[in-house]
């Protein structure tokens, strides 16, 4: 068993909701080696079960309550999981690959393994997603090395039986690298990745698109497609496209800003609208936690970028859903000191998480204190600051620079419960990284929150 060392951003107010979603943000880590996250899903408890990686050990799986704090954690096997999910009889299924081969293995709740198996092509095969059908059998989709010269790589599925045992397998000529596997109710599945195919459930394929490139996404309240990649330009951004189910483009967007680079890791649909997490990359030596919503139109509803005070680098490598109608990131992020951490970020609908991290779905009462990120940001020289106080009380907004230093004071004096607005201008303050700090003590205690800004000049 791993011993897992818990950094927390995290803190509970005494109120009682009749629905609540609790939002957070830990990193989990060893101070020893570099360790990154890549799936997630949440489990019928409303707890979590994560796959990481970290150097030296390869493969690992976290169970954690719906708080974050860990339950148990299992060493797997060396290699890279690419999927976890919670089968229909409790237990749970991770899929992935080593050095040459696939790999599936089922967990019981005590983390504890029932079975394990690999599965060998001709040189490498790579896992990167499965499917439980409804009578247990289990399908792994991935890419499978034929030749190396000529290159030649090629999608490839395997059906089994629930203790994974191989019922049948079959390869998809010039292909190429599979991204996702993502299954369409009543049609069968979507590969993406190099190209796009859409097959039954015996692997027959219905239609393809060489056009068609990056993960792709099921929506089943449009019955399309949304397919996602990078896109070089003057700067790296976020290139959508979305089809019907024959694959026809129905719009097509490029999501970038000026100065910053945007990378798109991860798409899942939400009814008629998509969210997307990735990176944000402000210079070679900063970056965060990317998070944005679009609706079916391709318009940008919100987009967040999440920086810890701590570290300087940050990204997601994947995004699920969760019950409260939230959403769970799983990436990394990298201390100014130290080693890569494992670093999961749990929001609400909005996508935001707080330090207070009660938050009230029905309606206002009860709702948590909020500080949204100022926009625009990077600016020069002036952006706009927000935030949502649940109850009046006296409030401080302060900025401060890289080394602690305090820089500017932009509110000092009471406030009402509501939304507030307060103007930063920086004309004589240098580019650079700088955070701001709202603290807000009234009848129900103190209530600090941090975020960071960037002037560029």
């Amino acid at each position: 068993m791993k011993v897992i060392i818990a950094h927390i951003i995290l803190l509970f107010t005494p109120i009682t909701l009749m629905a609540q979603t609790i939002t957070w943000q830990r990193t989990y880590g060893s101070y020893e080696f570099d360790e990154q996250g890549y799936a997630i899903c949440q489990t019928s408890d409303g707890g979590y079960i994560f796959g990481g990686v970290r150097a030296v050990l390869g493969s690992y799986v976290i169970r954690i309550n719906p708080k974050g704090d860990t339950l148990w954690s299992n060493i797997v096997i060396g290699g890279l999981p690419t999927q976890v999910s919670q089968l229909s009889d409790g237990n749970f299924l991770v899929v992935g690959y080593t050095a040459g081969d696939g790999y599936a293995v089922k967990m019981n709740d005590n983390g504890n393994i029932i079975w394990f198996r690999l599965y060998g092509g001709v040189l490498t095969d790579q896992f990167r997603g499965s499917y439980e059908f409804p009578d247990g059998t289990l399908l792994f989709a991935g890419n499978t090395t034929i030749n190396l010269n000529p290159a030649r790589v090629e999608y490839f599925i395997i059906k089994t039986t629930s203790a994974g045992d191989t019922l049948w397998r079959k390869s998809f000529d010039s292909t190429g690298f599979l991204s996702a596997l993502e299954p369409v109710p009543g049609v069968g599945f979507l590969l993406s990745g190099t190209v796009a195919l859409l097959i039954d459930t015996n692997g027959a394929i219905i239609r393809s698109s060489s056009s068609l490139t990056g993960k792709g996404v099921y929506s089943e309240d449009l019955d399309g497609f949304l397919f996602n990649h990078r896109k070089d330009s003057i700067r790296i951004g976020i290139s959508l496209v979305r089809t019907d189910l024959t694959f026809a483009k129905v719009w097509d967007r490029f999501i970038h800003c000026d100065h910053t680079n945007l990378f798109a890791n991860s798409v899942i649909s939400e009814g008629p609208n998509f969210v997307v997490s990735g990176q944000s990359l402000t210079s070679a030596s900063e970056s965060g936690i990317l998070c944005l919503k679009i609706n079916s139109f391709g318009n940008v509803l919100w987009q967040r970028e999440y920086f810890r005070n701590e570290y300087y680098f940050s990204g997601a490598n994947q995004i699920a859903k969760c019950m409260d109608r939230g959403f769970v990131m799983i990436g990394q992020s990298k201390p100014f000191f130290g080693q890569l951490d494992i670093t999961i970020t749990k929001t609400d609908s909005n996508g935001l998480f707080f330090p207070t991290v009660i938050l009230d779905i029905a309606g206002l009462e009860g709702r948590a204190l909020a500080l949204s990120q100022n926009y625009p940001n990077p600016f020069n020289p002036v952006t706009t600051i927000t935030y949502d106080l649940p109850n009046s009380g006296f409030v401080t907004l302060k900025v401060y620079d890289m080394l602690g230093r305090e820089v500017k004071t932009l509110v000092n004096e009471m406030k009402t419960a509501g939304f507030h607005k307060a103007q930063f201008t920086a004309e004589d303050l240098a580019s650079g990284a700088y955070f701001y700090r709202l603290s807000v003590s009234g009848d129900a205690g103190e209530f600090v929150a941090v975020r960071k800004c960037v002037i560029l000049k």
